[in-house]
């Protein structure tokens, strides 16, 4: 039985307050279906983030099932606010779906909606009841299916009768459709036709029905012999159009190949376009009725609103579900406008390029780019030229997202997700999962190395994906585990948990050929040590070029390469290599190679150095270990994740520590191992990424802990009086007094953790002040002298509440000979608050408790 469920609100301007009880109640009906039934879920754009609410409850519901009527996602939906249309546009999306039984949910003042003049096939019979703030309406085509449906409902229903309840309005067929078929067809004259039915006969005429139905939709009847008549009366440029609405860029190229559409995949897609997956057939009983629906649409609002408005608003509300392939709408609006040539850039090409072979049989690749003008486009033609195909389908049209699609922001969005926020809640309601690959979380983890404009831009897009997306894709652990601490730390209001997980980038970017091929040494057979990246203040460069001049200065006959243009607010560095005195001899700057000379740099390299202070991946050690390359790179975390044992790291961030470390691996690289670091081909990396995309088991699940505080040294609610930022971190200046002090927060009464992660060391005549007080500082919950951190853990001890506090601050207090690096702040609530406070043992051996 085909079961449609219809949640609603009375008017445009009804709250829906009660959404947790109707998504209990709808969740109800969706488990009492059995597995003969085809349930769809039907919602008012009125009812906003209510509809994510429902959505997720009934989330055994596949989302090709849902659809959303009377709002397109756009503001400025011109017929949204118009009462009598609003009901014309419901019944016409109920009509589209051709129910054999309907309960109807409305949130506010009562509207029946019955049907007693033919909308269902058979005269209707119809029950309602109410629960607190929703009126319930179940009809069906007959008695036997209206008991079915009472029954699995499991509550008591009042009989109305078929005009309608007693009171309220009952949504009949208006007067309007008297004559209604002159007035469709005069009012498709100047706009389309929305209600178009498209014969589809074998014959003459056949190629310009199919190419009026790819152009503009609409209903279908099929006549005889038709489908096996298109292969050979389709022209070629319709031909590779109709390959591309059934089976996206993979049918193309199969057709362009010369293999014939299969008979399956053009019903499919003329199911989707008729109604919503449902099976075309040649006499269409509803045909009517919605043709007379369209056109007491276009009565109702007069000359309100143009016909082009209207039949745009219909073709979202009716929109079917496609039968077959799912789309995957791939975000490349970086790279349709611009290839800067950026590693991020390099990463959508590299991606771009192998998604469509790695992903499963049921996705169908869709790209779209977001405009500057705010339109939304299919990139069709950009990506037909990107992977080579020598036919340009279809043209680039608007748009418009449908029930089943996946999105995946693929490229970076931070300047887009922000300004379209309200595009990406409207998905988030036609049940669309909404992903995003995040490269890194350096702009606010590294502020100081980024324009301020470009750090607010980041801010803003860490909140929105954070809220919108259903799933995160970072490329390293390590950025995973960091997005996860940012979310505890930021704690956004989300509904629903939030997927992250991770991938490996690849490294063929520098191909075989290239790799194997004997070319001639680039720096006069000098050794030396290459540097790879853009340069930027977080890369290291500065800290590597001053280290060399220290080996340099005492003799060290080993050269510098770097290769890389120039980036950001590093003007400063690039006026010292440019005039620096080595330059063309020791010190080699490439601004922009080619992949013959990078590959020719990597083979004759004595060693890689990544001195980078902060990174998402770090692909060239990758690359380098396609040459056998020894690494050298700084103690990152993703550094470790990557290399793991197979390369030599390095910490500390002055000239001297990294020109200790170079000469010490100099004296040691021909004895490295070489050739050990992992990697994976673009292909393989693909592959990882597809399988995380469509995981339903990320590798780390967000919820929310209402119980866990993060407050990072970058964080703004953490200040410092005598202290200074330096790498994500607040450290000491030379300077006496309170190193740290925040984050003035909200905490109810109980027992707690607190953790002061970080580096100390001190005189051990003088230890650091550590306390935790409230009430402006009158009130000292509890202090620590410290000595000296353990394996960066400055604090690990517990704190105990009386009473809920409103500013909460936790205080550093140190002299002037201490050196103290400060990472983050973490406070758990530990336990309820006993009755009988437990003794207080001292929290580290290098802590005294302050009584």
């Amino acid at each position: 039985m085909r079961v449609l469920i219809s949640v609603r609100c009375a008017h445009v301007t009804s709250g829906a307050q009660q959404a947790d009880e109707v998504a209990t109640f709808v969740a109800s009906i969706v488990e009492a279906a059995d597995a003969t039934d085809d349930v769809h879920l039907v919602f008012d754009a009125a009812l906003g983030e209510a509809i994510e609410v429902i959505r997720n409850a009934a989330s055994e519901l596949p989302p090709q099932r849902t659809r959303v009527w009377g709002g397109t996602g756009d503001s400025s939906e011109p017929i949204l606010g118009v009462q009598a249309a609003r009901d014309l546009r419901l019944r016409r999306c109920i009509a589209e779906l051709e129910p054999e039984a309907m309960i109807d949910i409305c949130l506010g003042e009562s509207v029946g909606l019955t049907y007693p003049q033919g909308v269902f096939p058979k005269p209707s019979c119809a029950s309602g009841a109410r629960f607190d703030h929703a009126t319930v309406t179940v009809q069906a085509v007959s008695e036997d299916r209206l008991e079915a449906i009472r029954d699995r409902l499991g509550i008591e229903m009042v009989c109305i009768p078929d005009s309608g309840p007693s009171t309220g309005r009952a949504l009949s067929d208006p007067p309007a459709c008297e004559g209604a078929r002159d007035d469709i067809r005069t009012r498709g004259d100047s706009g389309p036709d929305v209600a178009e039915c498209h014969l589809l006969a074998a014959g003459p005429g056949l190629d310009g029905a199919v190419s009026r139905l790819l152009r503009s939709g609409g209903h279908v009847q099929l006549r005889s012999g038709a489908l096996q008549a298109l292969s050979r009366e389709l022209s070629l440029d319709t031909t590779l159009q109709l390959a591309h609405a059934c089976g996206g860029y993979a049918s193309v190229r199969s057709t362009l190949m010369g293999e014939a559409l299969t008979i399956a995949d053009v019903e499919a897609w003329l199911a989707s376009v008729s109604r919503g997956a449902r099976a075309v057939t040649a006499n269409d009983a509803w045909y009517e009725h919605r043709r007379m629906l369209d056109a007491a649409l276009f009565h109702c609002l007069g000359d309100a609103v143009e016909a082009p408005g209207i039949a745009g608003a219909l073709h979202h509300d009716i929109l079917g579900a496609v039968a077959g392939p799912r789309r995957l709408l791939v975000d490349i609006s970086a790279l349709v406008k611009f290839d800067a040539k950026s590693g991020i850039q390099r990463v959508v090409r590299n991606i771009l390029s192998h998604l469509e072979s790695a992903l499963p049989e049921r996705y169908q690749i869709a790209p779209i780019a977001f405009m500057d003008d705010g339109r939304c486009l299919h990139a069709s033609r950009f990506y037909a030229r990107f992977v080579g195909l020598p036919y340009d389908v279809p043209d680039d049209g608007a748009f418009v997202p449908r029930p089943g699609d996946i999105f995946l922001g693929l490229d970076l969005s931070a300047h887009i997700v922000p300004v379209h926020q309200s595009r990406f809640e409207w998905m988030r309601r036609l049940g669309i999962p909404i992903h995003f690959v995040v490269y890194d979380l350096l702009p606010i983890r590294r502020p100081e190395c980024f324009d301020p404009r470009v750090v607010n831009l980041f801010q803003a897009w860490y909140a929105s994906i954070a809220v919108l997306a259903d799933g995160v894709l970072c490329i390293s652990r390590a950025v995973a585990d960091e997005f996860a601490d940012w979310l505890d730390e930021h704690k956004p209001k989300r509904i629903g948990a939030l997927g992250i997980d991770y991938f490996h980038l690849g490294a063929d970017i520098v191909d075989s050929a290239h790799r194997e091929a004997d070319s001639p040494h680039p720096v006069d057979g000098r050794r030396y040590v290459l540097m790879v990246s853009t340069l930027e203040p977080r890369k290291g460069y500065a800290q590597a070029l001053a280290a060399f001049e220290l080996l340099w200065a005492k003799g060290t006959d080993l050269s510098l390469v770097i290769v890389g243009k120039q980036g950001w607010m590093m003007e400063a560095l690039v006026e010292r290599l440019r005039g620096h005195p080595e330059l063309g001899r020791r010190l080699h700057w490439f601004e922009g190679i080619d992949d013959a000379l990078l590959a020719s740099l990597y083979q004759h390299a004595d060693g890689l150095l990544s001195a980078s202070e902060g990174e998402g991946f770090g692909l060239p050690l990758i690359e380098a270990a396609q040459y056998g390359v020894p690494v050298l790179c700084r103690d990152l975390p993703v550094f470790r994740e990557i290399a793991g044992e197979a390369a030599t790291y390095f910490d500390g961030y002055e000239p001297e520590a990294l020109a200790d470390a170079i000469a010490q691996w100099n004296e040691t690289l021909g004895a490295c191992p070489s050739g050990q670091v992992p990697w994976k081909t673009w292909r393989e990396a693909t592959s990882e990424f597809v399988a995380a995309l469509t995981s339903d088991q990320p590798y780390r699940r967000w919820i929310g802990n209402e119980d866990r505080y993060l407050f990072s040294g970058y964080n703004p609610r953490l200040q410092t009086l005598v202290g200074e930022r330096s790498h994500g971190d607040i450290v000491t200046s030379g300077r006496e007094g309170v190193l740290v002090y925040g984050p003035y927060m909200s905490l109810g009464a109980g027992s707690y953790r607190l953790r002061i992660r970080g580096e100390l060391s001190a005189p051990h005549i003088d230890a650091t002040l550590v306390e935790v007080v409230a009430m402006q500082a009158s009130l000292q919950v509890a202090a620590w002298h410290v000595i000296a951190s353990e394996d960066g853990m400055i604090v690990d001890a517990e704190f105990r509440l009386p009473d809920d506090v409103d500013d909460l601050e936790v205080r550093l207090t140190l002299s002037s000979e201490h050196a103290v690096r400060f990472s983050r702040i973490e406070i758990v609530r530990h336990q309820a608050l006993p009755t009988q406070p437990p003794v207080t043992e001292s929290p580290r051996k290098s802590e005294e408790r302050v009584q």
